[in-house]
């Protein structure tokens, strides 16, 4: 494998979330009148439908990213709309450490009427590729610890590099 992938998404919350509810109210309104009884099926839902699902597909699947093209040593941060990524390749400079590690935050939900308060403590697992100037040029956020490991495995061994703990 040479180019790595990162992309930190969530299905239930953000625009994926909103995307899947667009698809769902598109397939609905195709399947409306077959299921509800009494309900008349106009030309509207012919051409709401589709293009709900049209919609709530491409909202789907815009989201954002890092590519690592680790044979060439080069990196692209992108923004991906309905699935294509845009961004500009950049090389990476002379890296010389992963850090890994893992920070703990309280995270609140701010009360608007709407939705229910949570709060609690929340824990984000992140990769870190260092410059000699203990630099980060890249972060990368995970939100499982193992997959934050494999990635730093995979990289570290790809580009050479050795793995530490994040202070």
């Amino acid at each position: 494998m040479t180019i790595y992938n990162h992309t930190l998404t969530h299905w239930l919350s953000g625009t994926r979330f909103i995307g899947l509810i667009f698809l769902l109210t598109g397939v609905f309104s195709i399947l409306g009148p077959d299921l509800i009884d009494g309900l008349e099926e106009s030309s509207r839902s012919s051409w709401v439908g589709p293009a709900f699902i049209s919609f709530g597909l491409i909202v789907m699947n815009t989201y954002k990213g890092t590519l690592i093209d680790l044979k060439n040593k080069k990196f692209k941060v992108y923004s991906a709309l309905a699935g294509l990524k845009r961004g500009t390749w950049q090389d990476l400079p002379e890296l010389k450490e992963v850090h890994i590690g893992s920070i703990t935050e309280k995270s609140t939900n701010l009360p608007n009427g709407i939705s229910p308060t949570f709060s609690g403590n929340t824990t984000a697992h992140f990769l870190l590729l260092m410059t000699g100037a203990a630099q980060a040029v890249l972060s990368l956020q995970f939100k499982k610890a193992p997959k934050a490991e494999q990635a730093a495995i995979l990289i570290s061994e790809a580009l050479e590099l050795p793995v530490k703990q994040a202070p």
